[in-house]
């Protein structure tokens, strides 16, 4: 089974037609304050931060960056998707 992992929507809806499941990943890494070892205080942080400088309610943030990995990370249905995963060059297309 493929699996494409994105980052967006738009773009999640785009591949929608393509074999596999698609999995949109609300999060911005490359922004804000974020470390290995997120607890619950910092990701509040994290959320407060996005509010304040891209106008993105926290509440918003997190229920839509958060919650959804928090479900992801601990789900059965993770572990057997990563299980039989190999990641491509998404730099080429597959």
């Amino acid at each position: 089974m493929k699996v494409h992992i994105v980052n967006g929507d738009i773009t999640g809806n785009k591949l929608k037609p393509l074999d596999g499941e698609v999995i949109v990943w609300r999060e911005m890494y490359d922004l804000g304050p974020v470390s290995a070892d997120m607890d619950e205080k910092k990701v509040k942080n994290r959320a407060e931060f996005f509010e304040r400088k891209l106008g993105v309610p926290a509440e918003i943030f997190l229920q839509n960056s958060v919650g959804r990995k928090a479900g992801w990370v601990n789900s059965q249905r993770r572990r057997r998707l990563l299980s039989g995963l190999s990641m491509t060059d998404t730099t080429k297309p597959c």
